[in-house]
C-alpha cells in the first residue's frame, strides 16, 4: 500500500525519475498509489491507471483518491491485454515511471514486464509492488536477470516490499 511508503522512498522516486513524466500503473484498485504518486511527485504530468475497475466501491474510492489531480490522471478501464493493444496503435508515449502491481502470479508478471518495459525511456523507473511474493519476485528476477539489470527493493519486509529498477 503506498501510504505506507516513508517520505524518503518518495524522495527517492522523485529525485530518480526523469523530469518530464508520463507514469503508468497497472492495477490500480482503490488508487492509494495513484492519489500518492500525484501528490507525492508533481512533475508527473500524466498517469494512466490500467485496471478492469469492474466493482463500483473501488472505482468510488480511485476516483476520490485521484480527484485533486484529475487534470493529470487518465483511467483506462480495461483489461491490460486491451490496454496493451492501445497503448501499441495510438498512445504510444515513452514511459518515465512504470508501476505493476496488477495480477501477482509469476506468468502474468512476466508478461507485464514483457510488454510494457520496452516502452520506459532509458534511465525510467521500474516499481514492481508486492516483492515478497513469489509470483512477482520470480518473475521479476527472472526478467530483470535475463537482461543483466540490478534489482534493489525498498519497503517493509513483510508488507508491500517494492522492487525497485532503472532501465539502463
Amino acid at each position: 500500500m503506498a501510504k505506507a511508503y516513508k517520505p524518503e522512498q518518495w524522495n527517492l522516486i522523485r529525485r530518480g525519475a526523469p523530469k518530464t513524466h508520463v507514469a503508468v500503473e497497472l492495477g490500480t484498485y482503490c488508487g492509494l498509489w495513484a492519489g500518492s504518486l500525484l501528490r507525492e511527485c508533481p512533475d508527473v504530468q500524466e498517469l494512466y491507471c490500467i485496471d478492469r475497475f469492474n466493482n463500483p466501491r473501488t472505482w468510488r474510492l480511485w476516483r476520490a483518491a485521484v480527484a485533486p489531480h484529475r487534470d493529470r490522471v487518465t483511467a483506462l478501464p480495461m483489461e491490460l491485454e486491451i490496454a496493451e493493444k492501445l497503448w501499441e496503435s495510438t498512445i504510444k508515449e515513452q514511459i518515465d515511471i512504470l508501476y505493476v502491481d496488477a495480477d501477482h502470479h509469476f506468468a502474468s508478471v512476466l508478461h507485464d514486464l514483457e510488454f510494457w518495459v520496452p516502452w520506459v525511456r532509458q534511465g525510467g523507473l521500474i516499481l514492481c509492488h508486492d516483492w515478497q511474493w513469489s509470483g512477482p519476485r520470480g518473475a521479476i528476477g527472472r526478467y530483470f536477470g535475463e537482461h543483466n539489470v540490478n534489482v534493489a527493493s525498498f519497503g517493509p519486509r513483510a508488507f508491500c516490499e517494492t522492487a525497485w529498477i532503472r532501465k539502463p
